[in-house]
């Protein structure tokens, strides 16, 4: 380079590449936060493999509250097609920091308690995948 030439900050090709990972940033964006159509979502609640709650998300309009009893005490807050582990007396709290979830194959589990929360897309048919003893 000669002195006094001025070196260009952005190039033609620099500003495509960049346009073209913004398009898909945005695709993908997209792509995870639709809700895929089909069946009902169905959150699933068992306690030691045996179940205790089936719950329809879409039918659930404002908060409602499921006390669990047992080893540990857990409070579960459905609403608005969502479901959590709200409050726990469990000792590490991962069922707490889990929040929300809302599509078909997320879990929220409470280890020490055996408490597992599984959205299904269709209410019901599906096979055990996890047991706890």
């Amino acid at each position: 380079m000669k002195n006094g030439e001025k070196r260009k900050l952005f190039y033609l090709g620099d500003f495509a590449v960049f346009l073209t990972i913004l398009i898909l940033a945005a695709v993908s964006f997209f792509l995870v936060s639709v809700k895929p159509s089909g069946g009902k979502l169905t959150a699933v609640v068992t306690l030691n493999g045996s179940e205790l709650y089936r719950i329809d998300l879409e039918a659930v309009a404002g908060r409602t509250e499921f006390e669990i009893s047992g080893s540990y005490q857990e409070l579960l807050v459905a609403e608005n097609g969502r479901i959590r582990f709200e409050r726990a007396n469990c000792p590490d709290q991962i069922c707490v920091k889990t929040g929300w979830i809302s599509r078909p194959g997320q879990v929220a589990v409470c280890v020490p308690a055996g408490v597992i929360v599984k959205i299904t897309g269709d209410g019901g048919g599906e096979e055990i995948d996890i047991f706890l003893k």
